[in-house]
């Protein structure tokens, strides 16, 4: 088990840009990131980077900025589509601005529905999930697109670490990733789907169409809901160490009861659930 990091890995700073628009980003670094951001296409695409975003204006240059400087292998192509669901802030002027291939819902639907939506129009064979809150490490979609050539391997995901936030720092929010990181482990052997998120993982297209789904039961997430569909057609397979561990925004775990509640909701759940995780049975 991985014990969550008390400081921000050095990589890390360059990225977390301040800035809701981009009028107030200097000129010179939304040149560097439109230029990083030029190299994904979708003719030819091996793969296809999907994100949802609704109103992240104040969050996505960070995602954008990240991805920039992946490291990507000389012979694959790799798309990038993000699917605004009929953002009202500054979201469409970041894409715009930083020439982001993207297509727009009419109205404000839900992450489920954003996401199949990037499922059915992006052209790459394998799907690496993200989010517009999220900041990625440059070996990420290259560690993913290896793994997934393993046989046998339906879908691979990471870890993640969160962001401090001025309501939370990095000690506690590392006490409560370390809370996560047990309960993760314990599900691996049954319940593995349920350590799936869409903003840290990857699968083949083909069988994300065929066989996944995204219609999750109210008490689920879409995310996981895919996981299972395709846990039935091949592997799940975790992938660990830094260069598949996404640094992603705290605001949903703060906007439930703040953070001391988060953890307390999560460890009765957890503990609610110990025997489904140790037996498999529900």
């Amino acid at each position: 088990m991985a014990i969550p990091p008390l400081q921000l890995p050095s990589w890390l700073s360059r990225h977390l840009l301040v800035a809701t628009h981009p009028d107030q980003l200097a000129p010179t670094e939304l040149m560097r990131i439109r230029q990083g951001l030029s190299r994904f296409r979708s003719e030819g695409a091996k793969a296809s980077i999907v994100i949802p975003a609704y109103n992240e204006g104040a969050n996505i240059i960070r995602t954008l900025s990240s991805l920039a400087e992946l490291v990507l292998p000389d012979e694959v192509v790799v798309e990038l589509l993000v699917v605004d669901d009929a953002s009202t802030d500054s979201t469409p002027d970041w894409l715009h601005a930083l020439g982001v291939h993207h297509i727009r819902l009419p109205e404000n639907s839900s992450p489920k529905e954003a996401r199949r939506l990037g499922l059915e129009a992006c052209h790459g064979e394998i799907v690496l999930q993200a989010d517009a809150d999220s900041v990625y490490p440059a070996q990420w979609g290259k560690r993913y697109l290896e793994v997934l050539e393993h046989e046998g391997v339906s879908i691979v995901y990471g870890g993640h670490s969160f962001l401090p936030d001025p309501r939370a720092g990095r000690l506690a929010l590392a006490t409560h990733e370390a809370l996560g990181n047990v309960a993760r482990s314990l599900r691996r052997r049954h319940r593995e789907h349920i350590n799936v998120h869409g903003f840290n993982s990857a699968f083949w297209r083909g069988q994300g169409l065929q066989y996944g789904s995204y219609d999750h039961d109210p008490l689920g997430s879409e995310d996981g809901h895919m996981a299972l569909k395709l846990s039935k057609v091949g592997q799940l397979r975790y992938c660990p160490g830094t260069n598949c561990k996404v640094w992603t925004s705290p605001r949903r775990l703060l906007a439930k009861g703040g953070l001391a509640g988060g953890s307390i909701r999560r460890i009765k759940k957890e503990v609610r659930r110990m025997g489904e995780y140790l037996t498999g049975r529900s």
